[in-house]
């Protein structure tokens, strides 16, 4: 797992990334601060699609740059 942080030149401030792995009916997150991971299950895909927009949608309000990525996650 590798999680990177960006710099926006104009400004010159380091952003952090929020990487979300998803699977079918579960994802799991991570920050590139350490300061939040997470994951959430759900067999009905409408909520686990809700759910995953909100998180989506909380991660970019705290300041994070959200990488989706599509995998096989085991447990």
């Amino acid at each position: 797992m590798q999680t990177t942080e960006r710099i926006q030149p104009e400004i010159g401030k380091y952003y952090p990334t929020a990487i979300i792995w998803v699977s079918r009916g579960r994802y799991t997150y991570t920050t590139s601060d350490l300061k939040a991971s997470g994951h959430f299950t759900e067999p009905n895909e409408r909520k686990f699609r809700r759910q995953l927009a909100l998180e989506i949608f909380s991660l970019n309000r705290r300041g994070y740059f959200v990488s989706i990525q599509n995998t096989t996650i085991e447990g």
